[in-house]
């Protein structure tokens, strides 16, 4: 689970973009009502786009080269950011919504950024090859996974909640 091409890789790569199509829905269907908080919805669809392309490409793992610390260290300053930016946007979701965007960016965050740093030294140590190691990575990539199911369903149920059952999934539209 810890290379880059493997199947659990291609699948939360999958999830990532699909979050990114379903932002991408929302964001659509703010702009038409003119909702003030439009481009947020389309910049996380942009955030999350990117995620699924490092998911496969490995780009965080390229900073490990440049810098002399972990790329985890910069991904919980960037994560620590857009939260800031975010938390006007948050409060304006209904609560159910809310916690639940909460909770799968815990698990998420928890797993990608959390568990990633505490095992930093398994490498430094030259562990990478142990049960040990391998059952935290299994940990972490479960949190992730875990945590982007948790927000796919938060999605739907906010689409759901906004726009009733009806969802317009013509992908054509989003390049408009």
């Amino acid at each position: 689970m810890d290379e880059e091409d493997t199947i659990p890789t291609w699948y939360s790569a999958s999830a990532l973009l699909l979050t990114s199509l379903l932002l991408c829905l929302i964001g659509k269907r703010k702009q038409a009502d003119q909702d003030p908080w439009v481009r947020y919805w389309y910049g996380l669809a942009l955030g999350f786009a990117f995620l699924s392309m490092d998911e496969i490409a490995g780009l965080h793992e390229t900073v490990n080269g440049l810098v002399e610390y972990s790329w985890a260290i910069i991904g919980g300053i960037i994560v620590a950011i857009v939260g800031l930016l975010y938390l006007r946007v948050l409060w304006h979701l209904p609560a159910s919504t809310r916690w639940l965007f909460v909770a799968s960016g815990a698990i998420f965050v928890g797993g990608a950024v959390g568990v990633e740093m505490s095992t930093d030294w398994y490498e430094d140590a030259d562990l990478l090859n142990t049960l040990a190691y391998n059952l935290w990575t299994a940990v972490e990539e479960g949190m992730e996974m875990g945590g982007i199911v948790l927000f796919i369903h938060a999605l739907l149920k906010y689409i759901n909640q906004e726009q009733g059952a009806h969802i317009d999934l013509n992908v054509a539209e989003l390049t408009k």
